[in-house]
């Protein structure tokens, strides 16, 4: 998965991918050019963790969370009972789990610090953090869509809705308003991928279904997002690795 990843982001520089030019074409066909949502999740997370984020005069730490998660861990009854240790300080190894990425960015972490900052537990301060963990977990909630029924409104089908296309430009004026900011207060935004990623998918999400809207005559077409992450790739090489596997009883 690292090594597709690395592979992906080389082909845009290749291909001169900005979030101003989403695509490249091919045999007079545009290829629309979505990073994958997983990935994107698990570097947000990553430099969540590592620097500060500041947009206008608010600013996100990853201080707030932590001291949510220390009060919140010594009560019998949680509020985020996944939160654990790995979430707040994972080792190289956790740092390369999605799934610890889409615990941390969750409407339960998020309604966790809601309810903490109303109870007057926690600092004013923590708003702009709680709001920011909110609108990652709906954004990939749109980017990761797979049943009609479900009973959250942003991991529904994509549909180019008017609550799906609000929360999208909201998010995309936060990362483009995003200045990231290291442990000496040095501004390190150029060198932040996921703010790049975020932007040239959003951008693309929204050209490709224009795209296929425009081909498809069913009033009901909708666009299951999470058959266009990195999944499916990784899904049919373990199949091929599967097929070569060795016998038992064989050399």
């Amino acid at each position: 998965p690292e090594l597709l990843a690395c592979s992906l982001i080389h082909l845009s520089g290749i291909t001169a991918i900005t979030p101003s030019r989403q695509f490249f074409e091919i045999n007079n066909k545009n290829i629309f050019y979505i990073f994958d949502p997983p990935q994107l999740l698990k570097s947000t997370r990553n430099m969540f963790l590592k620097h500060s984020f500041k947009v206008d005069e608010n600013i996100i730490d990853k201080k707030y969370l932590v001291l949510f998660y220390k009060d919140d861990s010594l009560c019998n009854l949680r509020l985020a009972p996944k939160l654990t240790n790995q979430h707040i300080y994972p080792n190289a190894f956790q740092k390369m789990r999605i799934y610890l990425a889409a615990e941390l960015f969750s409407a339960t972490v998020g309604a966790g610090m809601e309810t903490y900052l109303a109870l007057n537990k926690l600092p004013f301060d923590l708003r702009p953090t709680t709001e920011f963990i909110k609108n990652i977990d709906k954004l990939f909630d749109i980017f990761n869509s797979y049943n009609r029924l479900n009973s959250n409104d942003f991991n529904r089908p994509f549909i180019n809705s008017q609550l799906q296309n609000s929360h999208i430009l909201l998010v995309e004026n936060f990362f483009t308003s995003l200045i990231v900011l290291d442990k000496n207060n040095k501004n390190v935004t150029n060198r932040m991928k996921f703010i790049r990623g975020w932007l040239v998918s959003i951008a693309s999400l929204n050209l490709l279904w224009q795209s296929l809207s425009s081909i498809n005559t069913r009033q009901n077409y909708v666009l299951f997002t999470n058959r266009i992450n990195q999944d499916c790739f990784e899904n049919l090489f373990c199949t091929f690795r599967q097929k070569q596997g060795k016998k038992k009883g064989k050399i």
